[in-house]
């Protein structure tokens, strides 16, 4: 008689692998041949990996492993090096953790697509603001000496006009602060009395700058002249003015100087550095900013 044959052993609970097909284990969160995850929330480990390698300083692999709040902490810290370098010793962590391990930890169900969205968008306003935070200033810095540059070529041509003008036996011409408004953000134009002057002198001088110029004479016993320049700016209008100088001393056959300029006319709104302005002799010849370079 033929013996029967015994019922072949059931499924274990918990049905089989959907990846592999192989039975699972009660109660196990992932698959004991493949390790696919019985449950796997819809999250990857490798995924999760690469966010950390990328995006790990602004804390994306955080909101996608489920941890919104640690998300959130490497946000808010992201203009520092510490998330990225917690997020670079994180990638390796993941890497070499087992599919198992990974599955215990980070189980259950998987960010929304609302939150993932809210992250990135969060993530990307952050760093757009940084990046404005850094670049606007920078930019608005980079204006004002675009501005700026051109006041050391307008005070050469002063000091070369008044050098030709007293080479030629007629002095040096002294005025009052040119143009007479007080410098700014905008170019200031000069009157028709300035005009002419600027004329009369020879100085090549567009119809409108952004500095205020003065001028001072010291005349000796033998009828010696030397001057002084000062040219200010305030692009900045903080009240507190940018000042660059020149020098034309009285020199001597010998290269010698016979008579030293006297101090520059700069107004009490100059910021004069801590070398201060007064003439030395390497200065001959030369346009000298005398203010710091913080100052505008």
């Amino acid at each position: 008689m033929t013996q029967p044959m015994p019922a072949a052993a059931g499924p274990l609970p918990g049905g089989f692998c959907s990846r592999c097909g192989a039975p699972q284990v009660p109660g196990a969160t992932v698959c004991p041949r493949c390790g696919a995850g019985a449950a796997r929330g819809g999250r990857s480990k490798v995924a999760a990996a690469l966010l950390a390698f990328f995006l790990g300083g602004i804390g994306i692999h955080r909101f996608y492993l489920g941890q919104t709040g640690w998300g959130f902490v490497y946000l808010l810290f992201c203009w520092t090096l510490i998330p990225r370098i917690a997020s670079f010793v994180e990638f390796f962590v993941l890497l070499f953790m087992s599919e198992e391990r990974f599955q215990e930890k980070y189980s259950g169900p998987g960010p929304g697509p609302v939150v993932v969205v809210a992250a990135v968008v969060a993530c990307v306003l952050v760093v757009a603001a940084m990046l404005a935070a850094i670049a606007i200033p920078n930019f608005l810095r980079y204006q004002l000496r675009a501005k700026a540059s051109g006041t050391g070529p307008e005070m050469v041509a002063l000091v070369n006009a008044e050098a030709s003008r007293a080479n030629a036996g007629k002095g040096l011409r002294v005025f009052d602060p040119l143009p007479a408004a007080p410098p700014g953000s905008q170019k200031r134009p000069l009157s028709a009395e300035e005009q002419a002057l600027v004329d009369d002198l020879g100085w090549k001088l567009g119809p409108a700058t952004f500095a205020q110029f003065r001028v001072a004479v010291v005349e000796d016993g033998a009828g010696n002249r030397a001057a002084s320049f000062c040219a200010e700016t305030d692009l900045d209008e903080d009240g507190k003015n940018a000042a660059v100088v020149g020098f034309l001393p009285v020199v001597g056959q010998d290269d010698a100087v016979v008579l030293a300029p006297p101090p520059p006319p700069c107004s009490e709104r100059a910021e004069i550095g801590s070398d201060g302005a007064q003439y030395r002799p390497g200065w001959r010849g030369k346009i000298m900013r005398v203010s710091p370079e913080t100052v505008f």
